[in-house]
């Protein structure tokens, strides 16, 4: 746990953004948050590829993204019975992250407004509405993107792409 303490914290080059194993970033993310999530009945399916290439961004923001999109699928769920699925494969001159989960879903109406900052379905004092917000600027940021995919049957699914270290072939 100290060791991913670390590696989520861990320095930069001076402009933040480095190669990065995203594979060693979803699995210290998963690691800071595993125990609390899985403690409430949530189980998180993860396998990791082989032979994902590295992406280029800033390892720390990255991590926070990953930790914010399990953390929101984890509560979507509530407490009970439920997966979040985390998918990383590769397309094209692009790394797709994937953080499925299998709770209620987001609703028609509020599915326009999600990444609306200060936007949230929480109680009063439970959430900012900040986080897909900042998430998604974090990642247009670095060259990627952060979208909603429906999931057909109920749940959410959030896709994030980013692109490889080497760049366009």
């Amino acid at each position: 746990l100290v060791g991913d303490l670390r590696d989520f914290a861990k320095p930069t080059r001076e402009d933040g953004a480095i190669d990065i194993d995203l594979v060693e970033s979803i699995e210290s993310a998963l690691q800071l948050v595993r125990s609390e999530i899985e403690r409430a009945g949530v189980t998180i399916a993860w396998t990791p590829p082989k032979g994902l290439p590295e992406v280029f961004g800033h390892p720390t923001e990255i991590g926070q993204v990953v930790l914010n999109l399990v953390k929101n699928a984890a509560e979507a769920i509530g407490n009970g019975d439920g997966t979040v699925t985390v998918e990383a494969s590769v397309v094209t001159d692009h790394v797709a992250l994937r953080v499925s989960d299998d709770g209620p879903g987001i609703p028609e109406d509020v599915v326009p407004h999600i990444f609306d900052p200060f936007f949230t379905t929480k109680a009063a004092g439970e959430g900012t509405g900040l986080g897909l917000a900042v998430c998604r600027k974090i990642i247009a940021a670095q060259g990627g993107a952060l979208e909603y995919e429906p999931t057909p049957g109920g749940g959410a699914t959030f896709v994030l792409t980013l692109p490889t270290a080497a760049g366009p072939s």
